[in-house]
């Protein structure tokens, strides 16, 4: 046992660590503020977004200067989807709890931990872009700001982990196997909803589900009755 012992001391002397053994090393203090500057501009827009949400109430119409620009950067044809909550919960502010944990962890120098949420954002990163620019066929600038911050951040975790003694490629692909699964749970809870609303109905129905969402503009048109009103028709008319 003595013998063992001091072997050890000798390969902890010369520098050799046994294998699994080594401990992360502190990320350089640029890299740390570059994902902690990335969290804090996402928790922001997060938050813009979720405010947004709120503001919208029951109406779903989201009112804000950059949010109908035309019908392929619309936000309401974005956040006005069944995609756009998990939980009755806006995806937005899930976004936003994620940001506010990610720049806590990172004062608390849990590098695993800091790494595995910025994994997790990527990998849902790539499910809601898919689902915006294929299913829905529309962009939000706002969405799209979160895009490139979640990439941002994944390419900073890659350079935290590498940087950590031990660092293995499999257990990146590991973890990033994990999150995918969960997007995929994520993915299946949110087209359960609209699946369940469209069984038993008309095929009318099921095809008004399926059209994309246009956005009225309410100065640009004649209005009469309360702005605030439960119910809103709107008229279409060709005079040709």
């Amino acid at each position: 046992m003595a013998d063992k012992r001091a072997k050890l001391d000798h390969r902890l002397a010369a520098g050799q660590m046994p294998p699994g053994s080594g401990t992360a090393s502190a990320p350089s203090g640029l890299l740390l503020l570059s994902l902690r500057i990335l969290a804090a501009l996402g928790l922001a827009v997060g938050v813009y977004l979720s405010i947004l949400h709120y503001q919208a109430g029951s109406s779903g119409v989201i009112d804000s200067p950059l949010c109908t620009i035309s019908a392929t950067l619309n936000c309401n044809a974005v956040l006005g989807s069944a995609y756009a909550r998990l939980f009755k919960i806006p995806i937005a502010t899930w976004a936003a709890l994620t940001y506010a944990v990610l720049l806590s962890v990172s004062f608390m120098g849990n590098l695993r931990l800091l790494t595995v949420l910025c994994y997790w954002a990527f990998a849902f990163t790539i499910y809601m872009a898919g689902i915006s620019f294929l299913s829905i066929q529309s962009a939000c600038l706002f969405c799209m700001t979160l895009y490139a911050i979640n990439t941002g951040l994944f390419a900073c975790a890659i350079m935290i982990a590498r940087t950590s003694a031990g660092f293995q490629v499999q257990h990146l692909v590991y973890t990033l196997t994990a999150c995918a699964v969960l997007v995929a749970g994520v993915a299946w809870w949110q087209t359960r909803a609209p699946a369940i609303a469209a069984s038993g109905q008309p095929e009318w129905f099921k095809n008004y589900l399926k059209q994309r969402m246009v956005t009225l503009q309410a100065a640009d048109r004649y209005t009469k009755g309360q702005a605030n009103a439960p119910v809103t028709i709107s008229e279409f008319v060709d005079f040709r």
